[in-house]
């Protein structure tokens, strides 16, 4: 791999207009791109591995008024419990090494089925 996690993942936000939020679970040193439609939170989440293997899954959560709210209130206040239940989908299983390339060959294909 010649490029870096964190190279990949910015340059694939920045083609496709994401937001990008990084280690959203405790300290998995994941990304996520992620997007509004409506009341509906999508994200791809990134997981690289040590040994070179980078998970790529797609979520989606629906939330009721005020979804926005809802949801930084679950990502920024600890008490805070926003137990909503994401579908989750596994879209591929990288092994090393893998290229941005790909990353955003199957990020432009969840976009087509889900902007």
């Amino acid at each position: 791999m010649t490029e870096s996690f964190w190279e990949a993942v910015t340059a694939v936000a920045d083609k496709h207009k994401l937001a990008v939020a990084r280690d959203t679970h405790y300290d998995a040193l994941n990304a996520e791109l992620y997007w509004w439609s409506g009341t509906t939170r999508h994200a791809i989440d990134l997981q690289p591995y040590p040994d070179g293997r980078l998970q790529i899954l797609y979520l989606r959560t629906r939330y009721r008024f005020p979804s926005r709210l809802v949801a930084w209130a679950g990502d920024w206040l600890p008490m805070f419990s926003r137990r909503l239940p994401a579908e989750r989908q596994v879209l591929a299983e990288l092994e090393a090494p893998w290229s941005s390339d790909q990353v955003d060959a199957l990020i432009s294909s969840t976009l087509r089925t889900n902007r």
